[in-house]
């Protein structure tokens, strides 16, 4: 089996190319397959490859930047028959996520986290209507939420994130919003968006639609969750649509 190693962590990386330099001849080594995106605001990475060497190599390195995050809590890990990566690719990027504004600042501005036991429990009270005063949006693209969502969920309405920051200036400060996306770094940046235009009652949550399906199973959740590598999707259980399994 091959273990498949997602994580994101916002944090300032000053040189882009030494870090790539570090980093991506240990991976090739070992014949792990991903997509490393590197910018100067922090790093986001899928990888393939063998667990105990990749699982090495990615925290030695991290810790190595800098990155604040303790690896093994916000370490996202699911396993596949066969890599769900054709090569390795480590790319430098503006933004970790195009949110078409550099000067959002993540660590000063975060949201706070609502963890996948408690979301669930949020989610089974929409469904009895005793949530109250309370929106849950999918932070993902519409096609994302036609695949699959939590029920009791609104998309953001946007085809790109790019479109957030326009679509956030029609959501009401006075209620309580609660974010969801994929792995979670999608709704880090829209939260910190959200919280530096005032927004007093902004939750995430924590690790994403992968995490809550990690630790609480698919429930509440309709359809599936579209992945970006070549398991095309998963459900609740973390498998996958495709041969890549």
């Amino acid at each position: 089996m091959v273990a498949n190693f997602s994580f994101y962590s916002f944090f300032k990386i000053e040189d882009i190319d030494s870090a790539r330099a570090a980093l991506e001849p240990q991976l090739l080594d070992i014949g792990a397959k991903g997509t490393v995106l590197l910018a100067h605001e922090g790093v986001n990475l899928n990888v393939a490859g063998p667990q105990a060497e990749t699982r090495s190599i990615l925290k030695s390195w991290l810790s190595d930047l800098g990155s604040p995050e303790d690896f093994d809590k916000v370490l996202k890990l699911s396993f596949t028959k066969v890599a769900p990566f054709k090569k390795l690719k480590i790319r430098e990027k503006k933004e970790l996520c195009p949110l078409g504004d550099p000067s959002v600042d993540v660590a000063s501005n975060r949201a706070e986290y609502i963890k996948p036991k408690e979301f669930k429990n949020l989610l089974e009270k929409i469904s009895k209507g005793e949530a109250g005063d309370v929106m849950v949006i999918d932070n993902r693209n519409n096609f994302e939420f036609a695949m699959g969502t939590f029920k009791g969920a609104r998309p953001a309405n946007t085809r790109r994130f790019r479109r957030f920051a326009e679509e956030a200036e029609k959501l009401p400060k006075d209620k309580e919003i609660v974010m969801f996306c994929t792995g979670g770094i999608r709704c880090e940046k829209a939260g910190a968006y959200l919280v530096s235009r005032g927004f007093e009652k902004v939750k995430q949550l924590d690790g994403g639609i992968l995490k809550y399906f990690e630790e609480e199973g698919g429930d509440h959740f309709e359809g599936r969750c579209f992945v970006f590598d070549e398991r095309e999707s998963v459900d609740g259980a973390l498998n996958a649509q495709t041969d890549v399994e």
